[in-house]
């Protein structure tokens, strides 16, 4: 039923109008023009095809239908996404059972009644915007607190006079009932009426003589108010929330969720979330350039809050709080919340009586604050450092301390994490590492250290294991490179043989984070680099390549060259621009081995008129800086089937065959790729099982101490049984597509 539903929304929905409502598009041929809203470009690289209703980017590679623009636009989930716009196209959401007459009834009853309630709350909105602008006291009390202008207009703040007069007469201009505003906790139960609010029918203004700051949704729809005195005097709370109402929970909103969301759509954003405690800390924040701030309005951090944050998809969370007994405790409350959806928190904690508010009021106060959000330490150490230096610190203290860590270790997920971590814990709390491994029940990692490292093959395997346990974990961490030694402080460069180069390199093409590359860096070159005609140290290596390059065997490379039969391929594909679009729809572009061909031919189709191609200088100027040699040569060779045609004219023959035969040629080869791969991993497995018989001792200590077959093959990836079941499978399907490949050329025939 869903399945049918979403066929619907996607075929009713029109992907120009909702895509060129955040992104102006131009007309390119059958197809539409822009700047890509995912990432930051001066030249449109971004296209919509309303004839398939899809988007697709050839800066950044973002694609997909109406519902997944939706989705990561609005940083939505699918539902969520599919709610929204089922509500735009005035569709009814299926339900997993059948509603009766009643319920369905029932639901739009609720549905409308949601939609007069958000449309009471904008009026509202307004209402207490202009208030602000014709209330003296409260644009001085902005003033005083630097709030600009600017950042009033981006959190539309507002004014809650106690005129209850004023009040009554707006709500008759604007007819909005008084039910309405009681059920969205504006209007209260007054114990003592008071002058005027019969006009309300005996209810009493929630929020008087407050500064009104809204509260929006994951649509950016205000549906709740938190009200903030401005007076220091003032008998009152010092801030007032909205109940909980058919549109507002407390525990499910985050305030500055609105600027946050759009922080991480910018182009070169950090990708961060600050979590910081007051709404007017979240404002102060974001005028001074940390416009990720989001705060829980009041109450500790909750569950639902932190699957919120995990949504919005940062990198980073950084805990901003109170240097007080409060603040801390907030902090590490909200730590095991922040590890269930995934994240390793970092906090700072603000000293002398300082809020982030206070705090960059200060001369150069962003500047210290952004050196302060720098060296922020991982929220788990944090907390191991407070338990530690308020012990006693003897043998009972440290055993009580790493008890009370082993609920954090156990929702951390990767065991790489673990190790780091613990690595970290052991000169903190000056304990043994056999202590906490075993008290956490984390698995330790075997490394024999006694053992020359010179490259051999027992050498060799361990290597393997090493760079595989550290390309595992996508986390930054701070020091990694000390982390890095700790695990084993024997790679040294001078040490490492030419035997490992192949290691390295293949670990070089995996894509990391340039801080990560960094550390791997630092860690692997531990030793200075002799000239080798002088002896005298030269400059160290700045780029992966220039490791492999210093560590590149003597002996000559064979060069490896691009196929002439797959650059034929290409041109036959590119003789017309029907050839391709039949290719594509034949799912040939799966097939292919290789990002930079895909992107060729996709970009190629998509920019494209009746009469042939377009240029591809876009695409070139995208992979001209590339510093890989195999690359390199690929895009001269694509280059040079643009301007070579294809010999054979294909119209003679049946074209749709020859393309089909292709897509499964390209099949063939990649499924040929595949079993090369499993061929390989039982190769290693049958050395690894070699390397354990001869050594029985080994074996042994590998078995308790080690994790890093978990951590590399995941119990050590599949059996050999399960290998070869995989292995056959595939030679059953790379039997079947050479069958209907055939080999085909038509400059033969």
């Amino acid at each position: 039923m869903l399945d049918g539903f979403v066929k619907t929304v996607k075929e009713k929905a029109n992907i120009y109008d909702i895509i060129n409502a955040v992104v102006p598009l131009k007309k390119f041929g059958a197809q539409y023009k822009g700047l890509c809203p995912f990432h930051g470009e001066k030249t449109p690289s971004f296209t919509v095809d309303p004839h398939h209703q899809s988007y697709h980017c050839f800066g950044c590679g973002e694609h997909g239908d109406v519902i997944s623009f939706i989705q990561k636009q609005k940083k939505l989930t699918f539902m969520e996404s599919l709610a929204f716009l089922s509500n735009q196209l005035g569709l009814e959401m299926p339900q997993a059972t059948p509603l009766t007459p009643q319920q369905k009834e029932q639901q739009l009853k609720q549905k409308e009644k949601k939609l007069t309630l958000l449309e009471v709350h904008e009026k509202l909105t307004v209402y207490y915007e202009t208030c602000l602008l014709h209330s003296l006291e409260c644009q001085q009390y902005l003033q005083k607190r630097k709030i600009s202008i600017e950042a009033q207009k981006v959190f539309r703040l507002g004014w809650a006079n106690d005129d209850v007069s004023a009040f009554a007469r707006w709500l008759i201009t604007e007819n909005i009932s008084i039910a309405s505003l009681k059920e969205i906790g504006v209007l209260a139960e007054s114990d003592q009426p008071q002058y005027g609010e019969e006009k309300l029918g005996g209810l009493r203004l929630r929020f008087k003589n407050r500064l009104m700051c809204p509260i929006f949704d994951q649509l950016d729809q205000v549906i709740a108010y938190s009200g903030r005195v401005i007076t220091a005097e003032a008998k009152f709370a010092k801030y007032v929330n909205s109940p909980e109402t058919p549109l507002f929970t407390k525990g499910k909103n985050l305030y500055g969720l609105k600027t946050a969301k759009e922080s991480l759509k910018k182009s070169g954003s950090p990708a961060k979330i600050l979590i910081c405690e007051g709404n007017l800390d979240v404002i102060s924040l974001w005028q001074e350039g940390f416009d990720y701030a989001v705060a829980p309005m009041g109450t500790a951090l909750t569950l639902d809050q932190c699957e919120m944050i995990a949504r919005l998809q940062p990198k980073e969370v950084i805990c901003m709080m109170d240097g007080d007994k409060a603040g801390i405790n907030a902090s590490f409350k909200a730590l095991p919340l922040l590890l269930q959806v995934n994240f390793q928190p970092r906090a700072i904690f603000l000293s002398d009586g300082h809020d982030p508010d206070s705090f960059l009021k200060q001369p150069a106060g962003a500047m210290q604050l952004q050196a302060l959000m720098d060296q922020a330490e991982p929220l788990l150490l944090l907390c191991a450092k407070y338990l530690f230096e308020r012990s006693n610190k003897d043998i009972v203290a440290q055993y009580e301390i790493i008890r009370k860590l082993k609920p954090f270790f156990d929702m951390i997920k990767e065991d790489v994490i673990k190790i780091l971590y613990i690595e970290e814990l052991i000169p903190l709390l000056n304990c043994s590492e056999h202590v906490i491994y075993r008290v956490l029940h984390v698995k330790r990692p075997f490394i024999a250290r006694d053992k020359k490292f010179e490259g051999g093959k027992k050498d060799r395997h361990d290597f393997q294991k090493w760079i595989d346990m550290i390309l595992g974990s996508k986390h930054e961490f701070k020091s990694f490179s000390q982390k890095l030694a700790a695990l084993d402080p024997r790679l040294k460069l001078d040490n490492i043989s030419s035997s490992l180069y192949p290691l390295l390199l293949e670990a070089s093409n995996i894509e990391l984070e340039d801080s990560l590359q960094n550390q791997i860096k630092k860690s692997i070159l531990g030793a200075e680099i002799k000239n080798e005609n002088d002896g005298q140290p030269k400059d160290k290596p700045k780029s992966i390549t220039e490791i492999l390059n210093y560590l590149k065997p003597p002996k000559a490379q064979t060069e490896r060259t691009i196929p002439s039969a797959l650059l034929d391929r290409i041109r036959m594909l590119i003789q017309k621009p029907e050839y391709l679009k039949k290719f594509i729809e034949l799912d040939g572009i799966s097939q292919l081995n290789g990002n930079l061909i895909k992107e060729f031919l996709l970009e190629l189709y998509h920019f494209h008129e009746d009469n042939g191609f377009l240029n591809a200088d876009a695409f070139f100027s995208r992979h001209e800086t590339t510093q890989n040699a195999q690359e390199k040569e690929l895009l001269q060779g694509l280059k040079a089937c643009l301007f070579t045609p294809y010999e054979a004219d294909l119209e003679k023959y049946n074209v749709s065959e020859i393309l089909e035969k292709l897509v499964y040629t390209f099949k063939a080869e990649k499924i040929h790729k595949q079993m090369q791969q499993i061929s390989l991993q039982i190769k290693q497995l049958d050395q690894n099982t070699s390397r354990e018989e001869t050594d029985f001792q080994e074996k042994i200590e590998i078995s308790i101490q080690n994790p890093l077959n978990d951590l590399i093959n995941t119990n050590t990836a599949l059996s050999k049984e399960e290998l070869f079941r995989e292995y056959q499978l595939l030679q059953q399907e790379y039997r079947e597509a050479i069958n209907r490949s055939t080999h085909f050329n038509p400059k033969q025939r």
